[in-house]
């Protein structure tokens, strides 16, 4: 298990931005939180971001490297997740992503997660339109996994 305490490196800020365009949401939430990275020949290439609130944990923001995408490296990722959770008494983690995601819903659900709510028109407001696999992104997907 490998936690990073830097800064927001050039590199860092990549992978985040690629799962959370926002910068300004990035910003809210990177300084306060645990951070979970793979790395290979000294470089990052998958990053997990975690809120722990009380027993609860939320991922606010999983990414991994273009070039290691759909080799089991996000999977990877979140077995340190969620062995870092068990270890301290977390007993559930959520996560929230957008309704045009679809390879992110599959992938938490292969993980273990269930679908729990929905919070319609969530990404309404964000300052550019979201568009993935030709939908637009409007709606926030809430999945959880008890451990």
């Amino acid at each position: 298990m490998n936690i990073y305490h830097g800064e927001i490196t050039e590199e860092i800020r990549e992978l985040l931005l690629e799962a959370d365009p926002s910068k300004d949401s990035l910003a809210t939430y990177f300084d306060s939180s645990i951070k979970f990275v793979l790395e290979e020949n000294a470089s990052v290439i998958g990053i997990c971001v975690l809120i722990i609130m009380d027993r609860m944990a939320e991922i606010k923001n999983i990414s991994i490297g273009k070039g290691y995408q759909n080799r089991g490296m996000g999977s990877k990722l979140l077995q340190d997740v969620f062995t870092y959770c068990k270890d301290n008494n977390i007993l559930e983690i959520f996560v929230g992503t957008g309704n045009s995601s679809l390879g992110q819903l599959a992938f938490y659900q292969k993980n273990g997660f269930r679908i729990t709510g929905v919070h319609e028109n969530y990404f309404i407001n964000y300052p550019d339109p979201i568009y993935e696999n030709g939908i637009q992104c409007l709606d926030l997907i809430i999945l959880k996994k008890s451990l």
